[in-house]
């Protein structure tokens, strides 16, 4: 079976890397010229469309099975989710120590690991709606005749 993509992990690196050049670099940018809240709802919008095409990207171009493709998004959410934000702490907390000093950072990442946990089932579901979507456009499936 021939697949569309060799390196699945250059997709998922690609889906990472746009969330976290626009949260680091873009969101702040939008939120000054655009306003707070059109900020805020680009990155909720590129979030949703990353949890939807990197599953559909997974199956249709490189034949992902179910659990792989949904198990890659739910760790690259965590990445963004957790992990960049947990950046962004830190460097708050470098810029005023004063703010977190009696408990640190740790709080606010286990708060974010709560939030993940809570807010996985929605991302399983976009990320199931754009598996199956993969799955539907792949010239690769069982059964399928090519040509």
């Amino acid at each position: 079976m021939r697949k569309h993509f060799a390196h699945p992990i250059l997709i998922f690196l690609m889906a990472v890397g746009l969330q976290g050049f626009w949260r680091f670099v873009l969101e702040p940018l939008a939120q000054t010229t655009l306003g707070i809240s059109l900020g805020n709802f680009l990155f909720v919008l590129l979030r949703v469309l990353v949890i939807f095409a990197l599953p559909l990207l997974l199956a249709w171009g490189c034949g992902f099975s179910r659990f792989g493709a949904l198990a890659l998004t739910a760790f690259a959410t965590f990445v963004e989710s957790v992990g960049f934000t947990t950046l962004q702490i830190w460097q708050d907390l470098k810029a005023s120590p004063v703010d977190l000093a009696p408990s640190g950072p740790w709080p606010s990442v286990l708060n974010l690991m709560t939030a993940f946990i809570f807010n996985l089932p929605i991302v399983l579901i976009f990320a199931f709606a754009g598996y199956e979507l993969g799955k539907r456009l792949s010239p690769f499936q069982p059964g399928r005749t090519s040509g």
